[in-house]
């Protein structure tokens, strides 16, 4: 559906029936969850995911804060490092 350069997002399955993973979905529930705490999904998930789960190193910040770099996993294209993980 334009502007989209996908198809529509559905939910095919009750809640709590299957597991799927779905892109869309998370961004879905990403929304929502906006939508419903008007936080960003970054701060709402470090105040009440990450931080009581002393999960310090972790983060949701898209870019990466410069303090969490050196955190970041390394992606791999067959044994090559990719520039910048």
């Amino acid at each position: 559906m334009k502007p989209s350069n996908s198809g529509a997002v559905w939910s095919i399955f009750e809640p709590g029936l299957k597991y799927e993973y779905s892109g869309g979905g998370t961004t879905i529930s990403q929304l929502i969850l906006e939508n419903t705490t008007s936080e960003k999904y970054e701060d709402y998930i470090l105040k009440n995911i990450l931080t009581p789960l002393e999960m310090n190193n972790s983060s949701f910040s898209q870019p990466p804060a410069k303090d969490k770099e050196s955190f970041l996993a390394t992606g791999y294209n067959y044994d090559k490092e990719v520039k910048g993980k």
